[in-house]
């Protein structure tokens, strides 16, 4: 009976210092979910808050940014207008710039005027229905291809400027062409050189030099 009652008392008190140590684990454990969720709070709003920073910080930076940019370009586009104008004023003190472009623009003229002289010689003298339906059809074949020509190279020039070229670079090579073009112009005349054409050629040149360029660098 002693024994017996020794054992039930230990294992009471066993029992009591059970429930007590789980009572005072799950206090602990809602102490601990308490924290976790104070922390997480806490993180959120850390978070929050940087975020907030970083945003206005990233905000702040793109205005400056955005006006820095638009004021660069803007002094870009305006130097670049005041240098074409300055050139073209210097232009028309130049004893041979302006008959050098007219000359170019007559070259142009006799190339149409040479398509024009040749369609008029094979033009019929007769009535022959035939022959006069063969020139209509060479007529058509004729400005055809020359206008097939002049789109392709429109075409090209434009896909080469838009898609390699497309630069502050190209424009200052153009202006510095011209400018050159304008203060040399007496000069090239006396080597019998039109400037309009040596300015087509550096153009050329510098499209060939990107395009040069940008081969190399897809490789």
């Amino acid at each position: 009976m002693y024994a017996k009652q020794e054992a039930e008392t230990r294992v009471s008190n066993f029992k009591a210092q059970y429930d007590a140590d789980y009572r005072e684990v799950k206090k602990q454990k809602e102490r601990l979910a308490n924290r976790e969720k104070e922390l997480d709070e806490k993180e959120a709003d850390i978070e929050k808050s940087v975020s907030n920073k970083v945003g206005y910080i990233r905000d702040k930076l793109d205005k400056e940014y955005r006006f820095k940019h638009n004021s660069l370009y803007t002094f870009f586009v305006g130097t670049t207008l005041y240098s074409f104008l300055i050139t073209i004023f210097q232009a028309f003190k130049s004893k041979y710039f302006i008959s050098d472009f007219k000359y170019a623009l007559a070259t142009f003229k006799s190339w149409i005027i040479f398509v024009y002289d040749f369609l008029l010689k094979q033009k019929p003298i007769d009535s022959d229905t035939g022959k006069w339906i063969g020139f209509v059809f060479m007529v058509i074949v004729v400005i055809g291809l020359s206008m097939v020509l002049i789109g392709t190279f429109g075409w090209l020039a434009h896909k080469l400027y838009t898609e390699y070229a497309y630069n502050w670079l190209s424009v200052a090579i153009a202006l510095i062409s011209l400018s050159g073009a304008v203060f040399f112009a007496d000069k090239l005349h006396s080597c019998d050189f039109n400037w309009v054409f040596g300015f087509l050629v550096i153009q050329i040149l510098y499209l060939f030099m990107v395009i040069m360029d940008a081969g190399v660098n897809n490789k």
